[in-house]
């Protein structure tokens, strides 16, 4: 963990700003569509009745 951290301070010591928030805005918007995926498969999987761990915890509440 210490390691990421070193590294997470040490890069933006040599990128310039535009191109470190060019990085951390396209990683962003991967990251939030991959999201968006995952909710959205959940979603519908809930619904149409295939996820049988959501329809045991719909049933425990």
């Amino acid at each position: 963990m210490f390691v990421l951290a070193m590294i997470g301070a040490f890069i933006p010591l040599f990128l310039p700003y535009n191109e470190l928030m060019n990085i951390i805005y396209t990683a962003n918007g991967y990251i939030g569509i991959i999201f968006i995926i995952l909710v959205a498969v959940r979603v519908i999987l809930r619904f149409s009745g295939k996820d049988k761990k959501l329809k045991k915890a719909d049933k425990n509440e």
